[in-house]
């Protein structure tokens, strides 16, 4: 997604991000989405509730971890492609 934003740009990508996509260069899902929002929502778990009773705090950055996708676990991903949606000559 991050490849998808720096060669296509924001409504590009805020198409992607909203839809669902299984395309040589984005395959996205309803389901990837929720995962990448809860694992976000684990991420800045502790900042949440200061932030709810002073609007004002600061958040000291911490960098997120990795966000891995189960369904991307077999894809090859070479340059901007997955090569398997890119060679599949049926689409």
């Amino acid at each position: 997604m991050v490849a998808y934003l720096e060669n296509h740009g924001i409504e590009k990508f805020s198409e992607i991000y909203l839809g669902e996509f299984d395309t040589p260069e984005a395959i996205w899902s309803a389901a990837m989405r929720r995962h990448l929002i809860e694992r976000i929502a684990l991420h800045i778990s502790d900042f949440t509730p200061r932030l709810m009773s002073n609007t004002r705090a600061l958040y000291e950055y911490c960098a997120i971890p990795a966000v891995t996708y189960e369904c991307l676990e077999t894809e090859l991903f070479c340059n901007v492609f997955y090569l398997r949606n890119l060679t599949d000559e049926l689409r």
